[in-house]
């Protein structure tokens, strides 16, 4: 099972390859929409989409710290739900609340306890940690990676767009 540290290191590694590849994109670029993943997102719709699922991250742990258990999410509703709610917000607005969503995580995670971290509880007879809860949450082809399932498509958006120089 991954570690606090190592989720920390894992997410912060994301973070900085997703902030460099934004950076190298224009204030306008960013928002363009139906640039990223064959779909309508733009790289700030991603940027909120990452947030969000952080957001969710925090929420499920102090769900778990007060005993109980975080619902169960429907990832297509609940993203298109952010979708929709985030739409209209500035690319500063979407860049602050990321900022805001990562860095209380990581800050979070640091709390986490090796202890607290294995504590297990089960819900319709799976047995789950804390860990594997937030690795769940914040993962896509593994624990705390949900991120570079998408910088692929950030990254070939930022290829078409770039200046040759």
């Amino acid at each position: 099972m991954t570690t606090p540290l190592e989720a920390i290191a894992i997410l912060q590694g994301c973070d900085a390859t997703l902030l460099e590849l934004l950076g190298e994109l224009s204030a306008d670029a960013r928002v363009v929409p139906a640039t990223i993943g064959g779909g309508d997102w733009s790289a700030k719709d991603l940027l909120a989409h990452v947030a969000f699922w952080e957001e969710l991250a925090l929420q499920a742990l102090d769900t778990w710290r007060a005993g109980e258990l975080p619902p169960r999410y429907d990832a297509d509703t609940v993203n298109a739900r952010n979708y929709e709610a985030s739409r209209g917000a500035s690319m500063e607005a979407v860049e602050a609340r990321y900022h805001e969503a990562h860095s209380r995580l990581m800050q979070e995670l640091g709390t986490v306890s090796a202890e607290e971290w294995g504590v297990r509880r089960s819900r319709e007879g799976r047995e789950f940690s804390v860990g594997e809860l937030l690795g769940g949450i914040t993962g896509g082809s593994g624990p705390f990676n949900h991120v570079e399932a998408h910088l692929p498509d950030l990254r070939a958006y930022v290829e078409r767009v770039r200046v040759p120089g």
